[in-house]
């Protein structure tokens, strides 16, 4: 049978910010008779419509003055993959994905781990983590609030309106959960809690952040992804045949190439699971940096600190444990710097991710000595 119409009490719920269940509203809703019901909260549209791959495009009526969308699709199965189409009253046209159409980003086992309180990886499923889900780029945002009535995420893209993005609880653990389309790096963010008596808390940031805001007052969460970006741009520029991150040629690929790129989990996940990272500064006020004042990147002021870092790596291996020294990170210094408090004038030289190895080391292959080792001068006779 078809779908219910949503009563008053409902919609002026979800209109105020007063819904604690998002998703039983918004987004794709299939009814018996093979109609999905779409509904969307789009306070600034003048008009809205649905775009759906290969399909006509669907107007949406205005249900609630407030700004509440509804439309309706015959003969679509679920899941609809589609976009919403609305014109603001500047008669401008913007096209958004809808973050109600997606399904959760916790798997069950992630889930059951949270509600025991046994998940030993809460910050790989918890804060703001930029993803693909369902091959659409975001952010997905997980906060832990078991005493709320209503959890927002707030932000830069969203104008703070607590109103346009309530989240998904988990019921049984506490856990608010949602992914937000086409959020970018560096967007500031805060979660708006509605407390049980329907009153609401101050807006509070993430208790498990991975970047702050760099300027005052700094109460503001941000989006950061510390070693996806340059991990991004290695392997765009290694599958354009290119050396990457050289400082003698620019990248021959564009941003959106870049970005496009899926981080190779080698790069990124030694950081991401070991339990024990180490960060390797410098102060620069007690480095001797004698080509400093040549026009090209600096090399010199290496000379003391990545002998330290091996010495490091060696003495790990003593006691059994494995590492690698990695630099991905160090793209990101500043927020690095702003995350743990570094100050200016210290470099960040290594990020060092330890942990017991998973398997044994093999010997390294190295390229016999006369290739790169040359007599008198470069490109002399071979050592």
């Amino acid at each position: 049978m078809p779908l219910t119409p949503l009563s008053s009490d409902v919609m002026d719920a979800i209109v105020a910010g007063q819904h604690g269940d998002p998703f039983a509203v918004l987004g794709p809703h299939a009814g018996s008779d093979g109609t999905v019901r779409v509904r969307a909260f789009l306070p600034a549209a003048r008009a809205a419509a649905l775009l759906i791959p290969g399909g006509p495009v669907t107007p949406l009526r205005s249900i609630h003055p407030g700004g509440l969308w509804e439309g309706e699709v015959p003969g679509r199965p679920l899941p609809l993959a589609y976009r919403l189409r609305l014109v603001d009253d500047q008669g401008r046209i913007t096209e958004i994905e809808d973050p109600y159409r997606f399904p959760s980003t916790l798997s069950g086992y992630d889930l059951h781990l949270l509600g025991e309180g046994t998940h030993f990886r809460l910050f790989e499923r918890l804060g703001a983590h930029p993803i693909r889900h369902e091959g659409v780029a975001g952010v997905r945002f997980a906060v832990w609030a078991p005493n709320a009535r209503r959890v927002s995420v707030v932000g830069d893209w969203n104008g703070w309106d607590g109103r346009t993005q309530p989240m998904r609880l988990h019921p049984g653990n506490g856990i608010w959960e949602l992914f937000v389309p086409a959020v970018p790096l560096d967007a500031r963010y805060k979660y708006e809690i509605l407390g049980r008596d329907g009153g609401l808390l101050a807006l509070k940031s993430d208790p498990v952040a991975f970047a702050f805001e760099p300027d005052e007052p700094r109460t503001a969460s941000a989006v950061a992804d510390l070693s996806g970006f340059a991990a991004k741009r290695y392997a765009a520029q290694a599958k354009n045949g290119e050396n990457p991150w050289n400082t003698i040629d620019p990248p021959g690929i564009d941003a959106a190439t870049i970005e496009r790129t899926p981080p190779p989990p080698h790069l990124t996940e030694p950081i991401a699971k070991a339990p024990v990272v180490l960060v390797i500064c410098v102060d620069l006020k007690f480095v001797a940096s004698m080509d400093q004042d040549l026009e090209r990147v600096g090399v010199v002021s290496g000379a003391s600190i990545y002998p330290f870092a091996w010495n490091v790596l060696m003495a790990a291996r003593h006691e059994g444990f494995a590492g690698t020294i990695t630099t991905l990170a160090t793209a990101q210094e500043p927020k690095i710097q702003a995350l743990l408090g570094i100050p200016s004038h210290v470099a960040v030289c290594a990020v060092m991710p330890l942990g017991r190895p998973v398997r044994t080391l093999t010997k390294l292959k190295r390229k016999p000595v006369s290739e790169f080792a040359m007599r008198e001068r470069w490109g002399g006779e071979a050592l």
